[in-house]
């Protein structure tokens, strides 16, 4: 159905109803910003499970689903009138990546090669599951081109991911703009459960985002992240992939909002770092992290390794 869309011209909005299960997805066709009659009508597309719950199953070394400067795409697992459930009672599509590469994505939302950003899209009450949390990289991931862990993009703003829950990969979900000067702004993560025991666990960062500017991170319930050896752990990295003693730095976060979020046993037992919540320096604006539960941080770390609660770079 992408390649039909990316093929025609959208003269209204689009419901595409999954009225059962697929398997053998590739992830080989990206969704690009389609043409529309009249021109500038903003229409949307909106991709729902119809009749019962299902499941998207399939194998990519890249993103399962990738939208490709996409704008105003909506992922929606309910099939009822529930809204905004963080719990299963609302989660009935279900998004599988089986492929085991490194570099692999259940969701990717890229800035095309262009230049153009993927704005105003939104995933929500969906169960995103990975081949693992040793290999599926990202569950939900904003980025450029190129999936990794310092993949950076250009003006995907606006984004929302909410209410779904993310299991079996490295990275829950993941962001991050061009550079300090060009962030992204406007992202919402919200409500979202990252908390499922091993082996079905995020094992590396809950949410890691960089160069955002007014993102919102609130409500996640954030748990289960365990590592035997480098990398570091995060529950939230806001800005910050690595921590030591002797340096804070990263890529700025600004005018965030880091509240109301669960984060528990978040552990390195390994000679490495752990941390709950980290915030990188910033050069202007105010972050604001309010009223978060922390418990279960716990690393080895030696001498420049450590474990902290929150830490304020």
């Amino acid at each position: 159905i992408f390649e039909a869309i990316n093929a025609g011209v959208l003269t209204g909005n689009v419901i595409i109803n999954i009225t059962a299960d697929l398997s053998g997805e590739l992830g080989t066709v990206v969704l690009n910003q389609w043409p529309e009659e009249p021109t500038g009508s903003n229409f949307t597309i909106t991709i729902k499970p119809s009749g019962a719950a299902r499941t998207i199953t399939g194998s990519s070394a890249a993103g399962l689903i990738t939208l490709n400067g996409a704008d105003r795409v909506t992922i929606d697992g309910t099939t009822t009138s529930i809204a905004n459930a963080p719990d299963a009672a609302g989660d009935n599509l279900t998004i599988i990546n089986t492929n085991a590469g490194l570099s692999s994505a259940v969701i990717w939302v890229q800035t095309t090669a262009g230049g153009n950003g993927a704005t105003n899209n939104t995933f929500k009450n969906l169960v995103i599951l990975g081949s693992g949390g040793a290999q599926t990289l990202i569950g939900i991931g904003f980025g450029g081109t190129t999936i990794s862990a310092a993949s950076l993009g250009t003006g995907n703003n606006n984004n929302r991911v909410e209410s779904c829950d993310i299991q079996k990969v490295g990275i829950g979900i993941y962001s991050q703009g061009a550079s300090a000067a060009n962030k992204n702004t406007g992202n919402v993560f919200t409500q979202n459960v990252l908390n499922a025991a091993s082996p079905n666990n995020v094992t590396k960062n809950g949410i890691q985002v960089g160069f955002e500017n007014n993102i919102q991170i609130t409500e996640n319930n954030i748990s289960g992240m365990v590592q035997t050896s480098s990398p570091d752990v995060f529950g939230i990295a806001a800005g910050i992939s690595g921590i030591s003693t002797s340096t804070f730095t990263g890529n700025e976060v600004t005018n965030a909002t880091i509240a109301r979020n669960i984060i528990g046993s978040v552990r390195n037992t390994g000679t490495f770092s752990a941390c709950g919540i980290c915030v990188a320096p910033a050069t202007s604006g105010t972050n604001q992290i309010a009223n978060n539960a922390i418990w279960g941080v716990s690393a080895n770390g030696t001498s420049g390794d450590f474990s902290v609660g929150i830490l304020i770079g």
